[in-house]
């Protein structure tokens, strides 16, 4: 327990990296869990700076003996230093998370220790994370992720995967150990630290914002997947079931999926080449990307092959004013109300946004 004097989520340095950390490359959670992307976004941070791991010649964590005590680094000194042990990583993992209000627990196997986070969601929503449950811990009747600390240089689900993997098998070994830092804190509560006289600098912009899009498409490949399951399992069946292979598509391209929805869209072509629906969401899919040429094209497609479908018309209208073409855009919009005149009062806010 003595380990949560060290998790100092208050320290100046630490809460002002951690801060500017997420105000600058956490995006939006979307569908996922809010504190699994939080989580995977200051570790990305972390990953970005150059932080290594490197063990402690004078007392390794797994050379220890009961009456020794490893010296851990602050999490300040982490952040200064890049590089520590286990537990030095472990406890600067640790104290950030605290400090965006996350829980965390260190994870004490033989020989080593690492760490877990609480996703603050029940036990029955864990498919919510993952529908693989070794990746998983349930704490407290909450879902918790494990984190391999060690492996922050190389991403955040590979760090997830092997925490996961050693929470795994210490369980069935019966060799877990689990410090409650809450628990801990009561007993030895975090040192006080003097303000420091230096600030850490932020990881560079692209090669952060590149670990974290990275990291944010795996996450969202697992979340979705309990989505995408039933219609996978269609088309398995029925591999020309057209209609659950847009589902997929529409699926990818809703969650920021996007090379997965147009791998997707491009087998929907050679098997659907004139389906309405298959081209108007393809459309879609550019529309998101703001590729609005492309949309049009797309969407001219569907116009084609429905001419009778009005909102085909309004995506297409909305592309053109998209891509500045407000005449083309005006004209389209004339036609979708000439389909189906219900839509004028559906999209009368853009009506007079074509109109001004």
């Amino acid at each position: 327990n003595m380990i949560g004097s060290f998790v100092t989520p208050k320290d100046d340095t630490l809460r002002d990296y951690v801060r500017q950390v997420v105000n600058a490359f956490q995006p939006d959670p979307g569908p996922l869990n809010q504190k699994l992307v939080a989580a995977m976004s200051y570790f990305s941070s972390l990953t970005a700076s150059g932080t290594n791991y490197i063990v402690d010649p004078n007392t390794p964590f797994a050379e220890l003996r009961d009456d020794q005590v490893d010296y851990v680094q602050f999490p300040r000194e982490t952040l200064r230093l890049k590089s520590g042990d286990c537990d030095d990583l472990s406890v600067l993992i640790s104290a950030g998370l605290e400090n965006l209000g996350i829980r965390t627990a260190f994870i004490e196997v033989p020989g080593h220790l690492f760490l877990m986070f609480d996703t603050g969601l029940k036990a029955e929503e864990a498919e919510l994370i993952s529908q693989d449950t070794s990746l998983l811990a349930i704490k407290d009747g909450k879902v918790w992720i494990p984190l391999e600390a060690t492996m922050v240089n190389t991403s955040f689900n590979e760090a997830w995967a092997e925490g996961a993997r050693k929470y795994q098998a210490a369980l069935a070994a019966g060799e877990l150990g689990i410090i409650d830092l809450d628990q801990a804190w009561q007993q030895y509560k975090p040192v006080t630290l003097r303000k420091s006289d230096y600030s850490i600098e932020l990881p560079d912009k692209q090669r952060t914002e590149n670990l974290v899009r990275q990291a944010r498409n795996l996450l969202l490949q697992k979340s979705i997947d309990r989505l995408v399951l039933p219609y996978q399992t269609m088309v398995d069946n029925k591999p020309e079931n057209i209609a659950a292979r847009l589902q997929i598509a529409i699926l990818y391209a809703r969650y920021g999926l996007y090379e997965k929805a147009e791998a997707a869209f491009e087998t929907l072509d050679e098997l659907a080449p004139d389906s309405s629906a298959v081209n108007s969401n393809r459309g879609n899919l550019y529309f998101l990307q703001a590729d609005y040429e492309r949309a049009i094209e797309y969407y001219e497609r569907a116009a084609e092959l429905d001419a009778g479908d009005g909102e085909i018309w309004i995506n297409l209208s909305m592309a053109q004013y998209k891509a500045g073409d407000l005449q083309a855009a005006r004209a389209s919009y004339r036609q979708a109300l000439e389909m189906d005149i219900s839509l004028k009062k559906k999209y009368d806010a853009y009506s007079k946004l074509l109109n001004q």
